[in-house]
């Protein structure tokens, strides 16, 4: 089997399951509400923005201001009998102003450059933190699943319970047992029902939970489907690291942002290079009384711009950048460590699962028969009821360790699923799923 969903490869479906919830239904319901995943979304957004931010920095900009100006007086100037305004009493202009930087030094298109790599980092971010929700809804949901194992172990204990009273019952009117075997399972029914509703309260419990996880009303009605884990054939964990190391989005995200800050450090590097401006001018001269004044002009500008001193400054952003840099880098292959850790135990903790898994079946197996023949052997007047109820305290205790090696295969393969992040990874399956022993 390849191709499938981790979950959906490893798990069966009992019979039809009607209206009640799948797995993949609940993670959309989680995705939709999901805090981390809308804050994420939110720095995606922003990095968004700050591309545009910065690709506006390359472009032209056109500008334009009115000024009015009132003196105290006018200016004059005499020349032989003739006066001559110099200088209205007040002026008023408009200049419209086109500029674009030349970018000579390439630092324009280095920020834009790490501005892109910030995004493709908060892309991946989003992805995490969906794989994160993800982990968080099967393994609440699977706690659910086991909840509702857990009551089905104790209804049929309940029901075996009162079985066993009935015939005690039966062969006590009928002379063969004291008054003291009815009331020996009298009281083990008490214990069963005690457990029953201790099962039931426990799964109301785990309901709750999965609510909040989903993040709707808690006392919102769970009905979910049911599902039993398989013996899959996983690959080797070495292949499973190097599928982590090239899927994690987190991984991802962090070798972004440490090429994002080396772009920088470039930047940085040459904040001692020239730097060249154009703009035009172009003023309108609403008052032309004065001396000399025109109505309009156009002026073209050429500016570069060449550091002398900055007293270091340039010498202390490289050193910052280099330092930024360098963390960034080591931040990202501390994630890489971890997430190898993350692979490996969650593949180990699979396989030790998968064993218990395998052990509890030949208990419950066993346990079952034990029971049943002595059971029997009660009926029939061969056995003692302490025989009984010991095979009957046997088959419990099986079952609750099978349900509890069911829950746990399934989440470490949720963990597993989480750990080299990925929904689809390429397994086969060894072994059809568990039936139910209670039915």
């Amino acid at each position: 089997m390849s191709g499938l969903a981790l979950i959906s490869a490893v798990a069966t479906l009992f019979s039809a399951q009607g209206d009640k919830l799948s797995l993949d239904e609940a993670i959309q319901i989680a995705m939709d509400g999901a805090f981390s995943v809308r804050i994420a979304k939110t720095d995606l957004s922003r990095a968004e923005q700050a591309i545009a931010q910065r690709r506006a920095q390359m472009g032209i900009r056109l500008t334009t201001d009115t000024t009015y100006t009132r003196f105290d007086k006018e200016s004059r100037a005499t020349f032989g009998e003739q006066s001559i305004v110099v200088r209205p009493i007040d002026s008023a202009d408009t200049r419209l102003t086109l500029s674009m930087p030349v970018d000579i030094s390439r630092n324009l298109g280095r920020f834009l450059s790490a501005a892109k790599l910030g995004l493709a980092a908060s892309e991946r971010n989003v992805e995490a933190a969906k794989g994160q929700v993800k982990l968080a809804v099967r393994q609440s949901y699977f706690q659910v699943v086991k909840a509702s194992w857990q009551v089905r172990v104790a209804q049929q204990s309940f029901t075996n319970a009162e079985s066993r009273r009935a015939v005690a019952e039966s062969r006590f009117r009928q002379g063969d047992v004291a008054r003291i075997e009815v009331l020996r399972f009298e009281t083990e029914v008490a214990q069963r029902r005690s457990e029953l509703i201790a099962a039931q309260n426990q799964l109301s419990l785990s309901k709750n939970a999965f609510n909040n996880t989903l993040g709707r009303p808690i006392e919102t009605p769970v009905e979910l489907e049911d599902v039993a884990p398989t013996d899959p054939a996983l690959p080797s964990v070495e292949d499973l690291v190097q599928s982590a190391l090239e899927s994690r989005p987190e991984l991802d995200a962090l070798e972004a942002q440490w090429k994002a800050q080396g772009v920088v450090r470039q930047a940085e590097e040459t904040g001692d290079d020239p730097s060249l401006a154009l703009s035009a001018v172009h003023t309108r001269n609403w008052q032309t009384a004065g001396f000399g004044s025109q109505s309009q002009s156009t002026v073209g500008t050429a500016v570069l711009s060449f550091p002398i001193v900055d007293s270091g400054l340039t010498r202390a952003r490289v050193r910052s950048a280099k330092q930024e840099e360098e963390a960034a880098k080591l931040r990202w292959e501390q994630a890489k460590l971890g997430v190898t850790l993350d692979v490996r135990q969650a593949h180990t903790a699979l396989v030790n699962a998968l064993s218990r898994l395998n052990v509890t079946r030949s208990q419950v197996e066993l346990a079952t028969e034990t029971y049943r023949l002595a059971s029997l052997r009660y009926e029939a007047g061969e056995a003692i009821q302490l025989e009984v109820i010991d095979a009957q305290t046997q088959l419990v205790a099986a079952e609750t360790s099978q349900v509890a090696a069911q829950y746990d295969v399934l989440s470490a393969l949720a963990q597993l699923q989480f750990a080299v992040g990925k929904d689809e990874i390429e397994l086969s399956t060894s072994a059809d799923g568990t039936e139910d022993r209670n039915e």
